[in-house]
């Protein structure tokens, strides 16, 4: 017998066999699939975080520039301040961020100083200040056309290189750099803002000035990120031990080749500056789950319900409890289904829309050198133009050279493009450039000059002296051997021996190049010129050509057909000053300000991000290479990207539809074992919601929904039974207030359940005094409500002491106390008022209770009025005393349970007892009813959604004027 007990369940556990390794087998999937989404979610949680540690460090780094940072500062400060007072506030802050430098001197409308901490009055008069304020009004108006004298009164003041053209430039396009006014740094720089009512002239001294200000305000005005951002110098020695580690980090990931990395659980990510400076962002890393965790305890909860299943004989799902039957039907029907569904698919599209967002930030960046090398048409441009120019300039020499015709010709055939050309003659080598004509060591020129004639010689004889060696070796003719000194200055500039300058050249020659001579790196076409033997060169035409302007004009020339392209991408290109072909001002506009000062010589490494108009794009900017005098920026639309991740989407979604389908019909068979029940229960726990305790549910089946029944039933009838006790209870409380011509009673009770531990009553006696009794008994529920019966009952035993509050209150005490059991031990609070209307004084006493609150409006005062006693039935032996109060005419007394003091919001803060003092004075009515209304809108308020804790009983007694 015992044998064959052994072989059954010996059977039977093989049985079980197959239905475990089954389970271990799903549960190996589920852990694999864990651990993957939790290594996408970790990808994607870098990837976002890298993209938006570069956004920041890019933002920080930008104002590592302190000047800009400044310029910046202080162009929006008077953008955003209507008047001077305004504007002063906020350079006040700069100030005290820059060590209390940055003095300033600031004009009203009509001209007068309002503000001067920079000049000494016994050095620079108001009256002068004054008229520098009209010098720079008139300029203002008259642009570049000025012809008055407050250049020269302004150089006496501000400094003796100041120059119109930047004044006037910094006035229309806003500053760029704060203005020089003088070379030798005597005098500091300045900025000058126009406000809408005021003038505002601020004076920067760079060599004081702290070159890490502007990045450490930055770092500090991100504080509030949930990135955080840390500078710091390498190597400090004085450096924290976290600052080291960060410092490890960055260079671990500058090994690696990452822009950012989990290390230790933390992401990082850096950027190293010149003079051993870093930035690092860093974000602690939260896991979204833990695999093994997580696949632990869902195989506990797996093989706890296959333990219930072969528990009994049957595997029948109506014989198992509704949990089993719930979790069956979830696993069979959408569990294991959705569970990789979701996997799967959550990880798609985030791959499939980073994918996106990287394209097209290569896309961008692609175009940008697309058009950068499609600029180089314009070098065609050049050499057709000065092709054609060449067959004019030959008709008219050698008889012309050096006449203005000659001059006159090549300005007008290249017009704005020209910058300067050097026309040297081989022999004798005589030089005719756009200033004039060298002829030996005398200089004609064609027009007066604007620079020191020193320099224009120095600049002249060293293009002649190359153009005449070029010749030279171009014609077989033997060059000096004595080195000339312009041609050590050509070495000395140049930093080359002079033969390596010549042989570039010939390199060039008829190409667009650049070899910058003297203070000029502008674009280069050299052409030489035969009269009438092609082996015979008799000229050496050396071109240069305004550099930015060529640019412009390629751009502008062809900015539509840029914008019009079939990646659907917006274009913009910006100078230093202005963007775009209408030549906006980059000042003036908040959006392109704020990409383009974090725009650097090459892409940054990941996407950046901006809206436009209110449309979001993925946008990539970098200097030209051969559009060098730009910024050049394309825009991809995120719109394309969302409609290719929405369509991923819908698909995605169509497919988990027509799976839900067919699996819905599958969980109809399951679900209809607890569906109707459930429903039941469903109508039950709406009743109770509707308070209607007479319903009763009807007779269901056997499991736990028939349990839950019937419970249900006998709960419904106890509710029903504590819904008279809670009514009854209620009638206890006076329902209305009291009042007359002297005084205005109101009172009321809102308990947290239906039987409240808060009791409150007043009534007028038969001498025309009032009592009011307010008190807390110690937990809710029926227990509650029988002492609160007990207090009512006691007090109005007391008819012969109503005017002796502390005898009532010891009277109280021993019905309490006497009431105490091994089952009820409840204590109360209790206050006491004997109240005169007739002249407002009145005997108080108070036994454990919150102390009420005397409330003077016109003081503006809210005190307590204390008295200290113990809880009534706490003790066996206690006392209770006596206080006369006097209530002066306006005034109120206020009595109250702790439930409002005590409540705390959603935030975790109670009201305490000066928020509550705060809230009678706020709330204060001549009005009782209206009074409490008030109190209790602002504890609403104050609640903000959330629930009390405690019962809230206010009594109001106000003394009428």
């Amino acid at each position: 017998m015992l044998k064959k007990v052994k072989d059954t369940n010996l059977a039977r556990f093989s049985g079980y066999l197959p239905a475990v390794a089954a389970l271990l087998v799903f549960y190996l999937i589920v852990y694999f699939g864990f651990a993957y989404y939790n290594e996408r979610d970790q990808a994607f949680q870098l990837a976002e975080f890298s993209r938006r540690a570069s956004d920041l460090l890019e933002r920080v780094s930008a104002d590592a520039d302190v000047e800009q940072y400044l310029l910046r500062t202080l162009l929006s400060g008077i953008k955003a301040s209507p008047d001077h007072s305004v504007f002063l506030e906020k350079l006040k802050n700069l100030r005290i961020e820059s060590g209390n430098r940055l003095p300033c001197v600031i004009w009203n409308s009509a001209g007068k100083v309002v503000e001067n901490d920079h000049f000494d009055r016994r050095d620079v008069s108001e009256e002068s200040l004054e008229e520098i304020f009209n010098d720079l009004k008139d300029m203002g108006s008259h642009g570049y056309s000025y012809a008055g004298n407050g250049m020269d009164r302004l150089r006496k003041i501000l400094g003796p290189h100041l120059k119109l053209n930047k004044i006037l430039s910094s006035n229309f396009f806003g500053h760029l750099k704060f203005l020089q006014t003088d070379a030798s740094g005597k005098h500091p720089e300045l900025w000058i803002g126009w406000g809408k009512t005021y003038l505002a002239m601020v004076f920067y001294d760079r060599k004081i000035a702290d070159e890490d200000f502007g990045i450490r305000t930055s770092v500090k005005q991100s504080a509030g990120s949930d990135i955080r951002i840390e500078f710091f110098r390498s190597g400090d020695p004085g450096a924290s031990g976290f600052n080291k580690w960060l410092e490890r980090s960055i260079q671990k990931n500058d090994l690696e080749g990452r822009s950012a990395s989990i290390i230790d659980g933390t992401m990082v990510a850096g950027r190293k500056m010149p003079g051993q400076k870093l930035i690092v962002a860093f974000k602690q890393f939260i896991t979204l789950l833990e695999p093994g965790r997580l696949t632990c305890l869902l195989a506990l909860v797996g093989f706890f319900a296959l333990a219930l299943i072969v528990k009994g004989s049957s595997l029948r799902l109506d014989h198992h409890s509704v949990k089993l039957q719930l979790l069956l039907m979830l696993l069979v029907t959408t569990g294991l289904p959705f569970l990789l569904l979701a996997i799967a698919a959550s990880d798609h599209v985030a791959r499939k829309r980073n994918a996106l967002i990287e394209d097209a930030y290569q896309t961008c960046i692609g175009y940008i050198q697309h058009v950068d090398r499609r600029s180089q048409i314009i070098n065609s441009t050049i050499i057709n133009q000065v092709n054609r120019l060449l067959k004019d300039v030959r008709s008219l020499l050698p008889e012309r050279f050096g006449a203005h015709e000659i001059h006159a010709l090549i300005k007008g055939k290249l017009q704005d493009t020209l910058l300067d050309y050097r026309l040297v003659a081989s022999s004798p080598p005589r030089l005719m450039s756009e200033l004039g004509v060298l002829d030996g060591s005398r200089f004609a020129p064609f027009s007066r000059l604007d620079k020191p004639m020193s320099k224009v010689l120095i600049d002249l004889k060293v293009s002649r002296d190359i153009a005449a060696s070029y010749l030279a070796e171009m014609n077989n003719v033997a060059a000096a051997q004595k080195m000339t000194e312009t041609e050590l200055v050509a070495e000395m500039v140049y930093q080359r021996p002079f033969h390596e300058i010549i042989q570039s050249m010939m390199l060039a020659t008829d190409k667009v190049f650049r070899l910058g001579l003297l203070d000029r790196t502008s674009p280069l076409l050299v052409k030489l010129i035969s009269l009438k033997h092609d082996r015979i060169i008799d000229y050496f035409l050396m071109i240069f050509f305004r550099n930015g302007t060529l640019q412009r004009e390629f751009l502008a020339r062809n900015f539509n057909s840029l914008e019009r392209n079939q990646l659907g991408l917006k274009f913009m290109y910006a100078d230093n000053v202005v963007f775009g072909p209408e030549g906006t001002p980059i000042n003036s506009s908040s959006w392109f300000y704020g990409i383009y000062f974090k725009t650097r010589e090459h892409p940054a490494v990941e996407p950046c991000f901006t809206s436009i108009d209110g449309h979001e794009y993925v946008y990539a900017g970098m200097r030209g290479q051969n559009l060098d005098s730009y910024t050049l920026y394309a825009f991809y639309p995120l719109a394309r990207i969302e409609t290719q991740i929405a369509e991923e989407k819908q698909f995605l979604i169509s497919a988990a539809i027509m799976t839900l389908i067919m699996l819905t019909g599958l969980g109809l068979i399951f679900s209809a074992s607890f569906v109707m029940p459930l429903t039941a229960l469903q109508t039950g726990a709406i009743a109770i919601r509707q308070r209607d305790f007479s319903f009763r549910l009807g007779e269901l089946s056997n499991d736990e929904f028939g349990e839950m029944a019937r419970i249900f039933n006998s709960s419904m009838a106890d509710f029903e039974e504590l819904s008279l006790a809670g009514i009854v209870q209620a009638r206890l409380l006076p329902q209305h207030g009291i009042a007359d011509s002297r005084f205005d009673l109101y009172g009321r009770s809102i308990p947290m359940t239906e039987m409240g531990g808060d009791y409150f009553d007043y009534f007028q006696t038969g001498d025309d005094r009032l009592v009011v009794m307010a008190g807390d008994v110690a937990g809710h529920g029926v227990g509650a409500s029988l002492i609160m019966a007990m207090a009512k009952a006691g007090v109005l035993r007391c008819a012969d002491c109503l005017d002796n509050p502390a005898t009532v209150l010891a009277r109280l005490h021993q019905i309490i106390f006497a009431s105490r059991s091994k089952t009820q031990r409840k204590v109360m609070t209790f206050q006491y008022l004997y109240y005169n209307p007739a002249d407002g004084a009145g005997v108080y006493a108070n036994a454990g209770a919150c102390s009420p609150v005397l409330v003077d409006p016109e003081k503006g005062t809210a005190h307590e009025i204390t008295l200290q006693a113990p809880v009534l039935g706490g003790f066996k032996k206690s006392s209770f005393a006596n206080l006369d109060l006097q209530l002066q005419p306006g005034q109120a007394v206020v009595f109250y349970t702790d439930g409002m003091v005590e409540t705390m919001n959603p935030a975790g803060k109670e009201i305490g007892y000066d928020g509550f003092k705060e809230i009678l004075l706020a709330a204060y009515d001549t009005d009782a009813r209206r009074y409490y209304d008030n109190i209790y809108q602002k504890y609403r308020e104050w609640l903000a959604g959330g629930q009390p804790q405690d019962d809230l009983t206010l009594i109001i007694l106000l003394r009428r004027h």
